[in-house]
């Protein structure tokens, strides 16, 4: 058969340099062509197909594998971009070339950032951490919080790469607590790989690195519950809350036995019955606000009793404490972490620069829409979500040198709220001199001193 002939001179490819693997010096390129495999392939198919219309029985034929396809097909496109049209009609599109882009180098993404700010952190051991000045309001966006009872094992990379830093917060924070400088690099492999995210809260990750760094934060005794469920910063219970977790203890209102036939009562008569209700329902919401008082005097306390609460109420003692004594212990957990938040927080503020830096990035942010159009092979900024600054990186000296000029000029002409809104002209010039000059004198360093508000230092 001829198309078996040619089958056997067909060779395949194989690798990313196209190295042919069978290949006949006997007969002639033209036979041997990239493109002749995919030209029996449509003829065998026929053949195949035809074959039920045969007197005898005929064996389906079929090629042996012919290689890699994308190889193949790659080298015949080669080919016949340089090959010489044989008629006038016959044309070839060659293919779009699409940019290769290599693996090797380095890309800028929101996660690898995260990761060189948590190694820096890490490796110079600041006194000063920008943290967050509201850490009770992140942890109330968390509906559970890990307490500081167990200890942080998590051996495979995949549960780092995928922790929850709310369910471990406090054994992350034991963790740092027993570090110090000289558990640097492990500290480094932990937060780097957390870090390595794109939705990471990274005010979590230096507050909870700040643990470590910061002795005095070691020094704050951590309450002693296993977890805690819907945390709010100082919330104690209510009156008005206890009431609503009564309700399903209170007695149910019989009334008057006649009330509930279905007779057509006088309108007189009936509004008799309606009042004894009303009166009955009166009477339950004071006995229910008793009972929340009486509980109420005995916070905090992990568990309030009704020991020396005699008095006859319309309503299942027993029924409501069951009902309120899982949400009052809740209450009484969060009050403790409430109150450890306190004391950190006071510590972080002590410790925080934040507020300057955040002025400092936002100028830095107006500029960036200049920036990017004057130099737009200088500068590559990254976009990030839900407000959070932009990661910039400097690809040459020209834009960089540019933003600093124009800092400069716009902190010098008091545009901003780094300082007092009246300052002197000649205040401004040390400011200038300060920020611009490689060294300044100590004259001008304490002049500056004086000029920032004691809330920023």
């Amino acid at each position: 058969m001829l198309i078996a002939l040619i089958h056997v001179y067909l060779f395949r490819r194989k690798h990313a340099d196209s190295k042919i693997l069978q290949w006949n010096p006997q007969l002639t390129t033209t036979i041997q062509h990239d493109g002749l495999r995919d030209a029996v392939v449509s003829i065998l198919e026929k053949s195949n197909q035809l074959s039920t219309f045969a007197p005898q029985n005929l064996e389906p034929y079929s090629l042996d594998p012919g290689g890699d396809v994308h190889l193949t097909r790659k080298s015949h496109l080669r080919r016949q971009t340089y090959r010489r049209s044989i008629e006038e009609h016959e044309s070839f599109e060659a293919p779009k070339s699409v940019t290769y882009h290599a693996r090797d180098r380095w890309r800028a993404t929101h996660a690898r950032s995260n990761v060189v700010e948590c190694v820096n952190l890490i490796i110079n051991w600041p006194s000063k951490i920008g943290t967050t000045t509201d850490l009770a309001g992140i942890l109330k966006d968390w509906p559970e919080i890990g307490g500081f009872i167990g200890i942080f094992e998590k051996p495979l990379l995949s549960d780092i790469l995928g922790l929850q830093i709310a369910s471990e917060w406090g054994s992350l924070v034991k963790l740092c607590y027993a570090s110090s400088a000289k558990d640097a690099y492990q500290l480094m492999f932990l937060f780097s790989t957390i870090s390595f995210r794109q939705d990471i809260d990274m005010r979590i990750v230096r507050t909870v690195i700040a643990f470590a760094i910061l002795e005095e934060l070691k020094g704050i005794p951590t309450p002693a519950w296993p977890v805690y469920k819907g945390f709010k910063e100082k919330e104690i219970p209510q009156a008005e809350y206890l009431q609503q977790l009564m309700q399903l203890s209170l007695t149910s209102y019989e009334g008057d036995k006649l009330s509930k036939l279905d007779l057509n009562f006088p309108a007189k008569q009936r509004k008799k019955f309606d009042a004894l209700q009303r009166a009955f329902e009166q009477q339950q919401e004071k006995d229910s606000k008793m009972l929340a008082d009486f509980l109420l005097h005995q916070w905090p306390c992990p568990e309030p009793t009704i020991e020396g609460f005699t008095k006859s109420v319309l309503l299942d003692i027993q029924q409501a404490m069951e009902d309120i004594r899982p949400e009052w212990l809740r209450l009484f957990q969060n009050l403790g972490l409430s109150r450890y938040v306190s004391q950190v927080q006071d510590v972080l503020d002590k410790h925080h620069r934040w507020q300057t830096i955040e002025t400092l990035l936002k100028m830095v942010e107006s500029h960036l829409w200049n920036l990017q159009k004057g130099f737009p092979q200088s500068i590559e900024v990254i976009r990030r979500e839900q407000g959070r600054f932009p990661v910039v990186f400097f690809l040459s000296k020209d834009a960089e040198d540019e933003l600093i000029s124009r800092l400069i000029d716009e902190i010098y002409r008091g545009r901003t709220s780094l300082f007092p809104e009246d300052i002197k002209k000649v205040d401004r010039l040390a400011i200038k001199r300060y920020i611009s000059e490689p060294k300044v004198s100590s004259d001008v360093v304490q002049q500056i001193n004086n000029l920032i508000p004691k809330s920023q230092l």
